[in-house]
């Protein structure tokens, strides 16, 4: 599956929130990960039925997420029969996100849907694609790039050293489970080089 995330922006004070998530047809959402926009992971409830969730700081404070924090990943499960090069939704279901602060009182919001892009498939079995994902923010945020790996079919090491505009700084680096369990990593901030060896070659 893939990792959809769902980021807040401009938070002033959230104790609570709920949203339903819709996807494509043909599409799954077979789970979640709680981001670290708010903390107390204890306090989420995710319905795998309707896709809706739920999260509540246990004592009603507020917590004040910074712009560009995860509040969640959806774990998604794509067709085999999606087309290649096309975006398919995810959205917000209309009217089913509210947000409320300590007092109790509703929270202004606006939401901004989002997409999974179909790469195209390749005719070499053995050549592996690495991909960059496209995210938004805004000045002066914080984001997660994901960086992601596909039709890997065996890799003992691999070297990678990344470029952003001028400005933009690389602050810190979030090894994936796959690799991380079964190799290490080293990354160089002077350079943006990123290096994985596997543990057994």
């Amino acid at each position: 599956g893939v990792r959809v995330p769902v980021y807040v922006w401009y938070d002033e004070g959230t104790a609570g929130l709920t949203m339903q998530f819709d996807i494509a047809d043909g599409f799954e959402i077979t789970g979640i990960e709680f981001g670290d926009a708010y903390g107390d992971a204890d306090q989420v409830v995710w319905n795998e039925e309707d896709y809706t969730f739920i999260w509540s700081d246990p004592n009603g404070e507020n917590q004040i997420a910074p712009s560009g924090a995860v509040i969640l990943y959806l774990i998604v499960d794509v067709p085999a029969d999606a087309e290649e090069e096309t975006k398919y939704p995810v959205i917000f279901v209309p009217g089913s996100v509210s947000v409320s602060d300590t007092d109790s009182n509703d929270v202004e919001f606006s939401t901004v849907d989002g997409s999974i892009f179909i790469l195209e498939s390749l005719d070499d079995p053995g050549n592996v694609v690495y991909n960059i994902g496209d995210v938004d923010a805004t000045p002066g945020s914080k984001v997660d790039v994901p960086v992601e790996v596909w039709f890997d079919e065996g890799t003992a090491s691999f070297s990678m050293t990344f470029d952003i505009p001028e400005g933009f700084v690389i602050d810190t680096i979030t090894f994936g489970d796959e690799y991380a369990e079964n190799g290490k990593f080293t990354f160089d901030p002077e350079t943006n080089t990123l290096i994985w060896t596997s543990n057994d070659g």
